[in-house]
């Protein structure tokens, strides 16, 4: 009967011993978890970081286009208020060549009538 206690607690001894390097190595293989979680949030955080930046790019370069496109269109609008104010001149010199030459043929035709009679 003491062999067999003297047994079991030479088997108790080895399991033990046997249990400290297993748990040596699962610590380890925690810790090396850790690490690469860690790892992994700090590439996610970096990767966030770049996308944020090239948002930000974007929205400035979109931003500018925005102002430039607005500067375009004022400058648009100078020209078509130039273009019909030229316009309007062109019809109202139109008009008053028209309406002179009205009146010269009237005072023509006034002219001619007085021959006439004559």
């Amino acid at each position: 009967k003491l062999a067999d206690i003297q047994r079991q607690k030479h088997d108790d001894e080895d399991k033990a011993s046997a249990a400290i390097p297993c748990d040596e190595k699962l610590e380890r293989v925690n810790v090396e978890l850790r690490c690469q979680v860690a790892m992994n949030a700090d590439s996610r955080l970096v990767d966030f970081q770049r996308q944020q930046q090239r948002d930000e790019e974007k929205a400035s370069v979109a931003m500018a286009f925005a102002v430039e496109l607005e500067r375009v269109n004022e400058e648009l609008r100078c020209l078509l208020g130039i273009n019909m104010d030229r316009k309007l001149a062109d019809i109202e010199r139109q008009r008053q060549g028209d309406e002179d030459k009205a009146w010269v043929a009237l005072a023509f035709a006034v002219k001619l009538g007085h021959i006439q009679e004559l």
